[in-house]
């Protein structure tokens, strides 16, 4: 997709969003166009009519399976022992995501760090509210857990509710269907496709999420809400469910993730019921990209110091993905053509903690055996991994301000794409832009040790990646927690 036609369905959603100010809306992913990243355009690529026809039996048959399973969750929760939570007032509720079983043990959270110890320090009464992305049951986790405070949502609501999003998917797939008969050209398919889209399961577990915070709003009635902060439907949800039960209560958004240049936060702002009071910033730099919002710099658990490198003549190559399947297909097969046309050179690949080697490798369909210079990386840290490398290649992953903090130079995968994805953008050097193979292998034959010597630039590249993300300030979170 181009950054015009970009820019055009961004103007069409928000426009219909404006229109239609109703809660349900919000959970139509189509509707909330999050940024300029592959994961989220390819939706808007074939607007036809014979897809969107498609597309309209294949949601209303899963969307009924769906409703059969919650049925027939609602049956086994009868005869199964649930975990229950008690209705007791907590000062906080976090919201976090539990991206596999290991880390509901683990002493620290992916987003927030250690933030828990150091409420349960200041006797600061919480909850953390765990979004379940694992294949497991939030009942099997939640069993398995020993933390009172701590929960992970269930995936679903219970009957009479689930009955509720469903008559509305239907109400506004209708509504909708019916508003595209007016309307003409681009503008008419548009809507069409948005009709179609309240039909898909996404816009009812989005629904869900809300529906399940309001829940424990009711038993913590907290004064203050905390959850990652990116632009996705189910967190503005979720900040309108917080605003209707309480006008008082501090929405607080956490903005951990590095920010593409179009993405929504930044120029987007729609009802202030659907946005966070103050949002949480990794560093200045992203403060100065959100300007128009009100900002609070507490800095980010994800870059650390910088890490002494390992002198070598070796060249290695750490290549860091999204926890996104597609992007780790585009990057992996990149790295793969790149290790058998230059052999000397080692590919380190890192996964993101969402996703697993052996799922990847098998939809990669790589028959063959990974060529010997493809080092698939077994360190819980990453901090191993930048040690080893020289160069770090990226798309859309914040690792590379890890890597350009301890002084890797930057190579940007853009595969000739139209729009970049990339989170650093506002750094013009100690960086380089490839499309292929070939101009990677003109780089390192040709360019790597002229830019090397560039030390200027180097020093100018850690010094951005520093006021990106900066260490997290403990004490300036407290503060204004306590506040």
């Amino acid at each position: 997709m181009s950054l015009k036609n970009y820019k055009k369905i961004t103007t069409i959603a928000n426009s219909l969003v404006k229109e239609n100010i109703h809660t349900f809306i919000f959970s139509n992913n189509f509707l909330v166009v999050v940024k300029e990243h592959p994961l989220y355009t390819s939706i808007y690529s074939d607007l036809s009519y014979s897809k969107s026809f498609l597309l309209m039996i294949k949601y209303f048959f899963l969307t009924l399976a769906d409703l059969f399973f919650s049925l027939i969750n609602f049956t086994k929760n009868i005869f199964i022992k649930k975990t229950k939570l008690k209705k007791i007032q907590k000062n906080i509720i976090i919201i976090s995501h539990l991206l596999n079983e290991n880390s509901l043990l683990s002493r620290k959270d992916f987003y927030f760090g250690d933030l828990e110890k150091n409420l349960s320090n200041q006797k600061i009464k919480y909850q953390k509210l765990y979004i379940n992305h694992t294949n497991n049951s939030s009942n099997f986790l939640n069993s398995k857990n020993k933390n009172e405070n701590i929960f992970v949502l269930n995936r679903y609501q219970n009957i009479s509710n689930e009955f509720i999003i469903f008559f509305l998917q239907i109400r506004f797939f209708l509504r909708f269907l019916y508003k595209s008969y007016f309307e003409k050209e681009l503008r008419k398919k548009f809507i069409l496709r948005a009709a179609v889209e309240f039909l898909n399961l996404n816009t009812k577990n989005n629904y869900r999420i809300a529906l399940n915070i309001n829940d424990c709003l009711k038993l913590f009635n907290p004064k203050k809400l905390i959850l990652t902060f990116e632009g996705f439907p189910w967190e503005k949800l979720v900040f309108n469910t917080a605003k209707e039960f309480n006008k008082d209560i501090i929405r607080i958004g956490y903005q951990h993730a590095g920010l593409t240049k179009n993405q929504s936060i930044i120029k987007t702002r729609l009802k202030n019921d659907y946005e966070p009071d103050l949002v949480w910033v990794t560093g200045k730099k992203v403060q100065k990209i959100l300007k128009n919002r009100k900002t609070l710099v507490v800095g980010s658990y994800k870059v650390r110091n910088k890490v002494k490198l390992i002198n070598s003549k070796k060249i290695n190559c750490l290549v860091v993905p999204e926890g996104i399947k597609s992007e780790c297909k585009k990057m992996f097969q990149f790295s793969i053509d790149s290790a058998k046309m230059l052999p000397n050179i080692n590919f380190i690949w890192r996964l993101h903690p969402i996703l697993d080697f052996k799922h990847i490798l098998r939809e990669l369909n790589y028959k063959k055996k990974l060529p010997k210079n493809i080092i698939i990386s077994k360190n819980k840290k990453v901090d191993y991994d930048i040690a080893k490398s020289k160069i770090c290649i990226f798309r859309g992953s914040s690792v590379v301000f890890n890597a350009l903090s301890s002084g890797l130079f930057a190579i940007y995968l853009n595969l000739n794409e139209k729009i970049s994805i990339d989170s650093s953008n506002g750094l013009k050097c100690w960086k380089m832009n490839i499309n292929d193979v070939y101009q990677f292998k003109n780089f390192i034959n040709n360019l790597y040790r002229i830019e090397l010597k560039k030390i200027k630039n180097k020093k100018i590249a850690i010094k951005y990646s520093n006021q990106y993300f900066e260490g997290f300030n403990m004490k300036q979170v407290l503060k204004n927690i306590k506040n």
